[in-house]
């Protein structure tokens, strides 16, 4: 109880640090990894655009081909669900691992490579539902709601606002060919993502200090702990000075057994 009434003040040392990084415990930031997955998919999308256009096309005048013997066979829409999901795959698994590895590198960025087990293995003493709904109240998880409430409400009213003002320009999509109509779509679209990254550019450069603020706010320890993690590194000073006392006490004793048969003695004469 008087280790938890002290204040945590002082800021963690490179054990403590080091500690929480075999646990698992480092700084995160959530809006750096959206937006570096999203950026990432987007630069993606403009390079591979002619190509994904070419697909794009290829694929929807495949899935629009009818005849009377497809028409006929009732398995034959099956199938063909079965090819387009397919081909779908192809094109969104590639994507997903593109922005998966993003992540991970802006992560790594941020705070280095770290490789634990600790966090999957389970923690029964977060079963407890009493300190389950203190903790959703913690400082911690109201800047987090508050910066994704935030972050939800920016990105919306852009999205809507976008859309809004460029809605003209998505209906006359509509009377045009095929080809013309996905590469016009694709340009208004790749606006409205510039857009986005803007905004989640902006959210990840005030999140990483503020996650690494938060996360050394969490690592702080109290002169309780130092004093104890001195203890434990230097050993007790206590137990050092009777082990000390204990070791010149049986130096005095084998010096004066061996008086007797001493050629000289050299004494302090005012002793």
């Amino acid at each position: 109880m008087a280790d938890n009434a002290q204040d945590r003040n002082l800021p963690a040392t490179h054990r403590k640090l080091t500690k929480a990084r075999e646990d698992g415990q480092i700084a995160r930031s959530r809006d750096l990894g959206h937006f570096a997955a999203v950026a990432t998919c987007g630069a993606v999308l403009v390079f591979a655009a002619p190509l994904l256009t070419g697909w794009l096309k290829q694929t929807l005048m495949q899935g629009l081909q009818f005849n009377a013997a497809s028409v006929q066979n009732t398995g034959f829409m099956g199938e063909r669900l079965a090819e387009l999901a397919v081909r779908m795959l192809w094109i969104v698994v590639p994507f997903g691992a593109v922005m998966a590895l993003a992540a991970i590198a802006s992560s790594v960025l941020m705070s280095g490579w770290n490789w634990t087990f600790k966090p999957l293995m389970p923690k029964f003493h977060m079963l407890n539902p009493i300190s389950g709904v203190a903790n959703l109240f913690t400082k911690d998880k109201l800047i987090d709601a508050l910066k994704g409430s935030a972050l939800a409400l920016i990105l919306g009213a852009i999205g809507a606002i976008y859309l809004k003002s460029h809605v003209d320009e998505f209906s006359g999509v509509l009377a045009l060919p095929l080809p013309a109509a996905i590469s016009a779509a694709a340009q208004t679209l790749l606006g409205g993502l510039a857009l986005l990254l803007l905004a989640l550019a902006a959210f990840a450069i005030v999140d990483v200090p503020l996650q690494r603020y938060l996360h050394g706010q969490r690592l702080k320890m109290s002169h309780q702990e130092l004093k104890q993690e001195h203890k434990e590194i230097e050993g007790n000073q206590e137990v050092k000075a009777k082990v000390r006392a204990r070791m010149r006490e049986v130096t005095k004793r084998r010096m004066l057994a061996a008086v007797p048969k001493a050629d000289l003695v050299v004494m302090n004469p005012t002793h």
